[in-house]
């Protein structure tokens, strides 16, 4: 899978924006835990969940992303390679030109 430059950055930032925003969740809903009416415990486990969701969500992503960025390093490797392999080859033949 090949991604645009834009679509890459808006990718990551959208990763960004999912991480920064379960943490905040989390951390606005520890608020609750001070004010009289709700059960501290049962803001805890929101909390949990939260973190749990955050991290599923963001591991399923990233490997996701980890995935095409490795398959886009092999495929420039590959085109790199080729490159040099031409070149090596065209080296000799302009050295005996030039003698």
């Amino acid at each position: 899978m090949r991604w645009t430059g834009e679509e890459r950055s808006k990718i990551y930032e959208d990763l960004r924006t999912i991480d920064v925003s379960l943490e905040a969740a989390k951390l606005s809903l520890f608020e609750f835990r001070e004010v009289a009416g709700f059960d501290r415990s049962e803001i805890n486990l929101l909390a949990l969940l939260i973190a749990e969701a955050r991290a599923a969500c963001l591991s399923y992503l990233v490997n996701v992303v980890e995935s095409a960025e490795s398959e886009e390093a092999a495929a420039i490797q590959n085109r790199r390679h080729k490159l040099e392999r031409r070149r090596s080859r065209a080296r000799p033949l302009l050295q005996q030109q030039q003698e």
